[in-house]
């Protein structure tokens, strides 16, 4: 940065078309004097290409808090006219450029120079004339986090955490009414611990029901895909890896969803599920999604979110 080395805090944030990171890279050797307090000057950012268009690289100097929030006002300047977004024109497009053999998602930049790796690492660089800042670890005396308690015969004993995961839940069903076009029903049968769910969508578009692994994520999470063609749907489960649509692999080996059906009811199109991966000790997180067409592709931003279900949540 500015013909030297510089040490940096980097923050990513991670761009689902490309399945790549957004890098934001600030000031981690001096701090910045603001009339909010102490601040870290972003010095660059790598940003992956929206779709159709290439990455960008920018680089922030002469920093000031001088300004007025006027700035953001400027829309105000604009003609801006409300629209729909046009997903079939990024089809459209994407057809003529690749001459009308275009088979992947329409608009996504699968080759962006940002990948997303598969862990954080701390990159140091011996050759620069940087000093790295030692930041001190808390050690934790005794034996490592790892150790469990054994008992007289040598034995690790178990833990009340298990015996307290083993809950007893009777029947119950519920429904909600997620959102204008999403409307979800289930019962849980106690006798076989299997939830029954039933999702319907009132749209013409490829439907989606998860089970993420963290409350409200997309991934990892398996799941059921509806897509609808004409009077007939075609489902399959699969597992979610990324948030990119490279990440989404068809499997028949999901044993949390043994059974599964996707049809038209009317001019709904419905998810029907048993699901047994939960005893409800805790609430089960349920994500949906749907797109603009029937095709697989962008959900929008509107297009995707969660509810939970648990014993409380009947009705």
């Amino acid at each position: 940065y500015e013909g030297k080395y510089r040490r940096v805090k980097k923050f990513r944030k991670t761009e689902p078309l490309e399945d790549a990171y957004m890098i934001q890279s600030y000031d981690d050797e001096a701090e910045w004097d603001t009339p909010e307090g102490k601040k870290r000057r972003p010095l660059n950012r790598q940003t992956p290409g929206a779709p159709f268009q290439g990455d960008a690289v920018n680089m922030y100097f002469n920093h000031s808090t001088e300004f007025s929030d006027d700035v953001f006002d400027i829309y105000k300047t604009l003609d801006c006219v409300e629209r729909d977004f046009n997903r079939s024109a990024f089809q459209e497009f994407a057809e003529q450029e690749n001459g009308g053999n275009f088979t992947g998602a329409p608009g996504l930049n699968f080759n962006s120079s940002f990948h997303v790796d598969s862990s954080v690492k701390q990159q140091v660089c011996d050759e620069c004339d940087i000093q790295y800042e030692i930041r001190a670890v808390e050690e934790k005396g005794g034996e490592g986090p790892d150790t469990e308690e054994e008992s007289g015969d040598g034995k690790k004993e178990e833990s009340e955490d298990s015996e307290a995961a083993s809950v007893n839940v009777e029947t119950f069903s519920g429904s909600e009414q997620v959102n204008d076009d999403v409307f979800a029903q289930w019962k849980y049968n106690p006798s076989n611990k299997s939830l029954s769910l039933t999702a319907e969508l009132s749209k013409d578009a490829w439907f989606a029901i998860a089970f993420p692994e963290i409350e409200c994520l997309m991934e990892p999470a398996v799941t059921v895909m509806a897509l609808p063609d004409g009077d007939n749907v075609q489902g399959n489960t699969y597992e979610i890896n990324s948030h990119s649509l490279s990440g989404i692999q068809q499997s028949n080996e999901i044993e949390d969803i043994p059974i599964f059906s996707t049809y038209k009811s009317g001019d709904k199109l419905v998810i029907s599920l048993e699901y047994v991966g939960s005893d409800f000790s805790s609430p089960l997180s349920v994500t949906w999604a749907y797109g603009f067409e029937q095709k697989l592709g962008y959900h929008g931003g509107n297009g995707r979110g969660c509810f939970s279900i648990s014993p409380e949540t009947t009705g």
